[in-house]
C-alpha cells in the first residue's frame, strides 16, 4: 500500500511539473505573439533586433 501511494505521489509530481512547463511555454508563446503584434502595430520592421 505504501509503495502504491509513493508511486502515485511521484506520478502526480511528474504531471504537475509537465503542466507547469507547458503553462510556462504557453505564456512565453503568448508574450512573443504580443510582442509581434506591438511591432506590427507600430509599423516596425522585425530585423532591427
Amino acid at each position: 500500500m505504501r509503495k502504491e501511494i509513493e508511486s502515485k505521489n511521484k506520478e502526480y509530481e511528474l504531471l504537475k511539473c509537465k503542466y507547469k512547463f507547458l503553462r510556462l511555454d504557453n505564456l512565453t508563446h503568448d508574450f512573443m505573439v504580443d510582442q509581434d503584434k506591438i511591432k506590427v502595430d507600430r509599423g516596425v520592421e522585425g530585423d532591427e533586433e
